[in-house]
């Protein structure tokens, strides 16, 4: 019986926690978050729209992913917003199967190229951050040019982004959201604060462009004082869809270069529980 109490009086703050995280989504389909788009897009805001979901069960999961961002594709030249896409591999199967998910990854990026979209694949948990650069490496070898999410939080970063300079990648540089073991993540905040702007620094001496995602306002301050004398067109922040108001309308008017993370869909449990936290992570962040 206290047990079951327990359960009750949790209920509440579990109900609130849901509905607070609920406020990063931009909606349950692809028109809802559209608008939502073309509202910021009013207010000379840029957008990156994903579709929610992570590790497909099989490829019939796969597959179903992968038509519906060909179908958010096929929206973008209509609905006058950027043409900017965030992807996460595992939604298209790259636990389950490298070679069906570089398959769909590829008739994703030359739909983008066709319509003039940027995609992104967006972070990982930790296991599955070198399949992804795998699968990076495959695109890139056959043309593409997809963009690419690295985490501060994770010990491998800071190498993965050596390796990876001689291609000039484009960047997204996020703190990170998925548990990972002692020996693979950079637990102390002020290390992980540290790495997030050295891999900022290298990203832009790579020569690509690079996105700096985060809520934190000190941190924002530290990524402008990186990037004086860098034209905007080579960086840019990025805040998730429910960011603090203020700070979003801070940045706007200052005229820095802004992005708005818009994820949507139905498939909400894992993403809602990652993002309860202090600062929630856009990837591409997502």
């Amino acid at each position: 019986m206290k047990a079951l109490w327990e359960r009750v009086r949790a209920a509440p703050a579990a109900i609130r926690a849901r509905a607070a995280a609920r406020r990063h989504l931009a909606g349950s389909t692809a028109p809802q978050a559209l608008r939502r788009a073309r509202r910021l897009a009013a207010r000379g805001i840029g957008c990156t729209l994903a579709v929610l979901g992570e590790d497909a069960a099989g490829p019939s999961e796969a597959e179903a992913a992968a038509a519906a961002y060909r179908d958010l594709l096929d929206r973008l030249p209509r609905a006058g917003v950027d043409r900017d896409v965030s992807l996460k591999p595992s939604l298209i199967g790259l636990r389950r199967d490298a070679d069906l998910c570089a398959g769909l990854l590829a008739d994703l990026l030359a739909r983008a190229a066709a319509v003039g979209a940027d995609l992104w694949l967006d972070m990982e948990a930790w296991d599955l951050v070198g399949p992804g650069l795998d699968l990076y490496h495959r695109a890139r070898a056959a043309g593409h040019r997809p963009g690419l999410v690295l985490q501060a939080d994770l010990c491998r970063s800071a190498g993965d982004l050596r390796a990876l300079a001689p291609l000039a990648p484009d960047l997204r540089v996020v703190r990170g959201a998925y548990a990972a073991p002692p020996g693979e993540s950079v637990r102390d905040p002020r290390a992980r604060d540290a790495a997030f702007l050295d891999l900022l620094a290298a990203g832009l001496a790579a020569g690509g462009r690079v996105g700096a995602a985060t809520h934190d306002p000190a941190l924002i301050e530290r990524v402008l004082g990186r990037v004086a004398g860098i034209p905007p067109g080579r960086w840019e922040l990025l805040l998730l869809h429910g960011a603090p108001r203020r700070l979003r309308e801070s940045l706007r008017r200052r005229g820095l270069p802004l992005r708005i993370y818009l994820p949507f869909g139905v498939d909400a449990d894992r993403y809602l529980a990652r993002r309860r936290g202090p600062d929630p992570t856009p990837g591409g962040a997502g």
